[in-house]
């Protein structure tokens, strides 16, 4: 991963902890929130922590991606978290010295999405998913349709981990990181009127959006965005026309620093902004732009880049510094 602040007015590459503070000590509760690859750097820190002999727990207070999903699945990071059920499990974990993802599965009937797994052709696969675009007139990433299969059901996600399982961690774990809310994939979104859920242990809130939705039309590249399209429009600017609008930096660093977007429910907690998705000198200096907007709302920001081959499953070998 690479990390960037701006030191003393300069952009300046930094260090894992001092892009993430509350990587320097135990003892914090750590609440994700927004899009644009949130639950990358959620599995990230999580092996920040164990790779300085703290123990770290994993969990969403919504929904996160199962661990247990093929290596290699598009879009999910394998920092080797591991998915354990029960107070023995998870001490076992830490006796190995992983970090365990808690939560209870969601199971859905394998028929409702068409399945592909990894052993199915290449070519196969590309004509299944021209034929279901043909069936609902638009494309999806082949990334959004791979599920495992298990006795004609399937999941795709972990729910919240049962009571006496967040009570333990939450006594005995050196670092807690949770996924407080969801963003489809998307590299923004507007919280619902339920979200996020973030728990009252919660000490940090780390709100996450991706540069990648920078030049592009709102409703292409936020979460939610119909609902910012209604309370945004006016006699002069049509819900359609607020949808078209392409986001600029001035969108995204509103979006982190307001308290109806990615800071909603922090209260008196401590609140990072952090720019994701920074990959490519152009992005680059976008986000420089936006950490300055952010400074300018007293918010503090980090910009972060994750390389293609640690965003793809291939993570083993990743250094907890940058």
């Amino acid at each position: 991963m690479e990390g960037y602040r701006v030191v003393q007015g300069q952009l300046q590459r930094v260090q894992a902890e001092e892009a993430f503070p509350f990587l320097k000590e135990a003892g914090h509760v750590v609440s994700l929130v927004g899009g644009g690859g949130k639950t990358t750097l959620l599995y990230f820190l999580a092996e920040a922590y164990r790779r300085r002999g703290l123990r770290a727990a994993v969990l969403t207070t919504t929904h996160i991606y199962d661990p247990a999903l093929p290596v290699g699945r598009p879009g999910i990071v394998d920092f080797g978290g591991e998915h354990v059920s029960g107070i023995a499990q998870i001490q076992a974990c830490w006796a190995r010295e992983g970090y365990p993802v808690l939560g209870v599965r969601t199971v859905q009937k394998a028929e409702r999405q068409r399945v592909f797994t990894e052993k199915e052709p290449g070519r196969r696969k590309q004509e299944l998913l021209a034929e279901r675009e043909q069936a609902e007139g638009q494309q999806k990433p082949l990334a959004e349709t791979w599920q495992e299969k298990r006795a004609g059901r399937s999941w795709e996600k972990l729910g919240p981990p049962a009571e006496e399982e967040l009570a333990f961690v939450l006594a005995h774990a050196d670092a807690v990181l949770i996924e407080a809310d969801g963003a489809r994939k998307m590299p923004c979104k507007l919280p619902a009127t339920h979200e996020p859920v973030i728990l009252p242990e919660s000490d940090w809130v780390v709100g996450v959006a991706g540069l990648s939705a920078l030049g592009k039309p709102v409703r292409e590249v936020c979460f939610r965005a119909e609902e910012i399209a209604q309370k945004s429009c006016t006699a002069e600017q049509s819900q359609d026309l607020i949808l078209e609008h392409c986001m600029s930096e001035q969108d995204l660093a509103r979006l982190l620093a307001s308290r109806c977007g990615a800071r909603k429910g922090v209260g008196e907690r401590k609140y990072l902004a952090v720019l994701n998705q920074c990959d490519g000198a152009a992005v680059m200096q976008q986000g420089d732009q936006i950490l300055r907007l952010l400074a300018s709302y007293g918010i503090d920001a980090v910009m972060t880049g994750f390389a293609e081959r640690k965003r793809a499953g291939v993570c083993h070998n990743i250094e907890a510094g940058m």
